[in-house]
């Protein structure tokens, strides 16, 4: 079966399209793991916020995970029409799997861009209790325990003699 070098070029531009494709989905998965993985080790780090603005992480993370899983249907979908000798995974579930991806990355991206600065423009809740943090090799304990450790002076005397002139 010989093809033509209009057949060649249509399958050369085809394959193109699917290693570029498959590149995408791959950056959308490791930007989206990233994004998860970044927000999940430092949202301790950032200022105490009100409630409700950790809704916009919840549906940040929501939608990168949603991400994440659309961009593996459409390499999984892409890797079977390849197997299959079949190009219709563009045309099919495969393009729809594709957009849910990108738009559920946008999305995640855009609500975690909205939590980080609310975040940090917005004032922090002030904590009412007063912590304090005494390190134990403080040189300043040291002499704290002296003084309340040390034996009271003897007392002494007054007014039980009379003076001589």
């Amino acid at each position: 079966m010989d093809l033509s070098d209009d057949e060649l070029t249509s399958e050369v531009s085809k394959s193109k399209a699917d290693e570029a494709a498959l590149e995408l989905m791959k950056q959308l998965i490791t930007l989206s793991s990233g994004v998860l993985a970044l927000g999940a080790a430092f949202v301790d780090k950032l200022p105490k916020t009100p409630g409700y603005f950790l809704s916009f992480l919840f549906v940040s993370w929501v939608a990168l995970i949603l991400s994440l899983i659309f961009g593996l249907k459409t390499i999984s979908t892409i890797v079977k029409s390849r197997l299959d000798s079949d190009e219709e995974w563009s045309r099919g579930i495969g393009r729809t799997f594709g957009r849910l991806s990108q738009y559920s990355f946008l999305v995640g991206i855009g609500f975690f861009a909205t939590f980080a600065f609310l975040s940090l423009a917005l004032p922090a809740n002030k904590d009412e209790e007063i912590s304090i943090t005494i390190k134990s090799d403080d040189p300043r304990i040291a002499d704290i325990l002296k003084r309340v450790t040390a034996q009271p002076s003897q007392p002494t005397p007054q007014g039980g003699q009379s003076e001589k002139k």
